[in-house]
């Protein structure tokens, strides 16, 4: 999830990045400046996620290895039954 939200971030400040430059090229000082001053908000939340990573990694690593210790896929007996299969239609 995080390098998910990392990417969206970085094709935010293409798109600031290339508004900036055609207001540059197109004179209108207004619209450039604010799109560099959301380019920066940009580029600061981007940094920001990027620090997270080791975090996003550890919890990965721990997620897998509770879930490696758990049984595996075999079903678990349902309450009162011995098996844990059930039986659809009339055999219930």
């Amino acid at each position: 999830m995080t390098a998910f939200a990392y990417a969206f971030e970085h094709l935010e400040i293409g798109g600031y990045e290339q508004l900036k430059r055609v207001a540059e090229r197109a004179g209108d000082d207004e619209t450039a400046k604010t799109a560099a001053t959301t380019l920066g908000e940009e580029r600061a939340a981007a940094e920001k996620i990027a620090g997270a990573f080791d975090e996003a990694v550890d919890i990965s690593c721990r997620s897998r290895a509770s879930s490696a210790s758990a049984p595996s896929g075999a079903p678990r007996a349902a309450p009162g039954t011995s098996s844990g299969r059930r039986r659809a239609g009339p055999w219930r």
